[in-house]
């Protein structure tokens, strides 16, 4: 059985994603994107009930975008 990774193109633009979706689009585990939510910088979450919890997908984009590009508000905004 041959089985498709998910690629950048299947992330949607906008919307809400689960977490699932942001560690396979930021290339990292779900328990990656977990310490990663610590920082204030990375895109936090918005609890939509007791056991449902979603990412904005435009704001993890524009995450990556400035990550890829060494954006660091501690060096950069001084």
């Amino acid at each position: 059985m041959i089985t498709s990774q998910p690629t950048h193109l299947d992330f949607p633009l906008s919307g809400n994603v689960r977490i699932r979706q942001v560690a396979q689009f930021l290339a990292m585990s779900e328990s990656t994107v977990h310490r990663r939510m610590k920082d204030p910088c990375f895109p936090q979450p918005v609890r939509l009930s007791s056991r449902l919890v979603v990412f904005d997908a435009a704001e993890v984009r524009r995450w990556q975008e400035r990550s890829k590009a060494g954006y660091s508000p501690l060096r950069d905004e001084r």
